[in-house]
């Protein structure tokens, strides 16, 4: 896929407490990498492996670079600070930063070498923080770094246009502290984060700016259009895009066109994505036709929950379509606003959604068996993709 990463670069250079209740296991017991992967043991060797975490209405992905580079991980957004009231009888609630603490330890995870916050929303910032009564897989109450996950950057969208507890805790937890990288103007674009083995984490668009240009992206006020937007890209040609919650078309008081311009920078630098995170949880304001026209994504991961907005839209899946994009994934279910006539039919996981990408081939599939957070199974599906090709059920 053709993103020569140098070429891109150069354009821009305490004991923890318990979590008040355990949720249910969400995937099984460890056993060996290839195992883990669905690979067998004589396959080539993982070269990243993307976990959109089951988190409700809210966003968290980890991505681990490959084993043989030591296994560098990056978890972008934290999901939500406080549950969605939408779970089965019996099943108790759990907070976002309980949820990934427990998923990191049942796959192994035994650092975060990378923490981006892609913007300050309650569902993206909530895992970091101890608002609410929630847990932070970062720090306790009194911003004392937690000892389970030791990271080497925190990555976030500089000083928040708005303030709020959650807000207010980030801020005073991270005031000084020298791992801290703020993305703050069009300077800032063009930040790496090594996943080792050739895999590099860009962040590529951020208050308002998109990489490779000076001037800010007309109308941009809210934090949704200052989301950063991190690039994945390895050796492979693979890449991969997400974008927190830019959007790229007016709806109510937010109308700046950050997706478009992100779209034809990128595109002018070669990227053709494989798999896209959609933006805003798939609103009415993202997924821009031609945004996703410039990028043609194979796979789109929409990460949702029972929410009150809207979320996925109808508009959203009129884009997010063939032959741009060959499936469309769901965590959960969300609002499901489009079932009488969908325009795209999307492959819902009921739970966390995992990619797999070895050489020039790809895997993708729900992975876990219940979802923690409704206590119901996990639907099982599987694709297998190749690079710049076609995706397949196998």
């Amino acid at each position: 896929m053709r993103l020569a990463l140098a070429g891109l670069l150069a354009a821009c250079a305490a004991p923890r407490p318990q979590p008040r209740a355990a949720p249910p296991p969400v995937v099984p017991e460890a056993t060996p990498v290839h195992a883990r992967a669905g690979l067998a043991p004589d396959e080539p060797e993982v070269g990243l492996t993307i976990y959109f975490i089951d988190v409700g209405q809210g966003a968290a992905t980890l991505v681990v670079g490959p084993a043989s580079a030591g296994s560098r991980s990056m978890l972008v957004d934290g999901g939500h600070i406080w549950p969605p009231a939408d779970r089965a009888p019996g099943v108790e609630p759990i907070d976002s930063g309980s949820l990934i603490h427990t998923f990191l330890e049942r796959i192994e995870r035994p650092s975060l070498d990378y923490v981006v916050l892609t913007h300050y929303d309650a569902d993206h910032l909530g895992g970091f923080v101890t608002t609410s009564s929630s847990y932070s897989i970062l720090w306790q109450r009194d911003c004392t770094r937690r000892p389970t996950f030791p990271t080497r950057e925190l990555v976030d969208p500089g000083t928040p246009r708005r303030t709020n507890t959650s807000i207010a805790e980030w801020q005073r937890c991270l005031a000084g502290a020298p791992e801290r990288v703020s993305i703050d103007g069009p300077d800032d674009l063009g930040h790496a984060m090594d996943l080792g083995g050739g895999w590099t984490a860009t962040v590529v668009a951020g208050q308002g700016f998109v990489i490779g240009r000076t001037d800010v992206v007309p109308s941009v006020n809210t934090d949704n259009e200052r989301s950063l937007a991190v690039l994945v890209s390895g050796p492979s040609g693979f890449d991969f895009l997400v974008t927190g919650d830019l959007i790229g078309r007016p709806a109510g008081a937010e109308n700046a066109p950050v997706e478009p311009a992100l779209g034809a920078a990128l595109a002018a630098r070669g990227v053709d994505l494989e798999v896209l995170q959609v933006g805003h949880h798939g609103a009415a304001n993202a997924s821009e036709p031609g945004f996703v026209d410039a990028l043609r994504p194979e796979v789109a991961v929409v990460s949702t929950g029972k929410n009150s907005y809207g979320h996925p839209s109808c508009e959203a899946y009129t884009s997010l379509t063939p032959p741009e994009v060959q499936f469309v994934l769901q965590t959960e279910r969300g609002n499901s606003p489009c079932e009488s006539q969908p325009p795209v039919q999307p492959l819902v996981a009921n739970g966390t959604i995992r990619i797999v990408v070895t050489d020039d081939r790809y895997r993708v599939s729900s992975f876990g068996e219940v979802s923690p957070l409704n206590g119901y199974p996990t639907v099982p599906f599987s694709l297998a993709c190749t690079v710049g090709g076609r995706c397949e059920t196998p």
